[in-house]
């Protein structure tokens, strides 16, 4: 894996996924300890098989993002938030 070559086997902090569904296990396995991977959107479909061991042993953060359930107000704040620099 090219991401583990470049990063001397450490993996990357964070991981923004944008495809999902084939690319989750090779996300997982490019995440360093403690590394996180977000899922943005589901490009290459929204299910797959979910490899846990590398998820666990690498006590990776994963979270799914989606505006589809925020309220106007919350869209908002974090336009107003992202215009700011935060």
């Amino acid at each position: 894996m090219l991401v583990l070559a470049a990063t001397g086997g450490e993996g990357v902090q964070l991981v923004v996924d944008q495809v999902a569904g084939p690319m989750m296990n090779a996300n997982l396995r490019a995440a360093a300890i403690l590394g996180r991977v977000v899922n943005v959107r589901r490009l290459g479909g929204r299910e797959a098989a979910f490899d846990f061991e590398p998820h666990a042993l690498r006590r990776i953060t994963y979270v799914g993002v989606t505006f589809r359930t925020r309220s106007a107000e919350e869209v908002s704040e974090i336009n107003r938030r992202m215009r700011a620099g935060f």
